[in-house]
């Protein structure tokens, strides 16, 4: 395999770093970021310890959504919270935020369906974000 040299301001050298994971050469971040997304990219994204926090904490979000289906069938509004309204809250879109605060008002009940934690997960996990934000918005 032939070889090419790169300048690299010092700015983009330091976004290399930051999405550079231990072990990783220059050519494999590269790779990486402009190859095709699989699932395999989250292939040991947890140690043990962290799946099973997630784990707990799934089956929380669970309980506490079958217990809200229960309250909904009592005549409680549910709002299933979609993805645009989420992301409009993350960028503080002002009418996305009056919304939210007359849901909160109201005392809606308040659900994020699995396709949506899905699509706000892999959009953070594969977005060109510097990982310490990722680290940041994913705690």
């Amino acid at each position: 395999m032939s070889a090419k040299t790169l300048s690299l301001s010092e700015e983009v050298y330091a976004r290399w770093e930051a999405e550079r994971r231990e072990g990783e050469s220059f050519n494999d971040v590269i790779a990486r970021l402009i190859g095709k997304k699989s699932l395999m990219d989250i292939v040991g994204f947890f140690k043990e310890e962290g799946a099973e926090e997630m784990e707990e904490v799934i089956e929380e979000m669970r309980e506490k959504s079958r217990e809200n289906i229960a309250n909904s069938r009592r005549n409680e509004t549910t709002m299933i919270l979609d993805t645009t309204f989420l992301i409009d809250l993350m960028k503080e879109d002002p009418s996305a935020v009056r919304k939210l605060k007359e849901i909160e008002r109201d005392k809606f009940t308040q659900n994020i369906a699995s396709p949506t934690l899905y699509e706000l997960y892999v959009g953070i996990t594969l977005s060109t974000k510097p990982e310490k934000v990722k680290n940041i918005t994913i705690e």
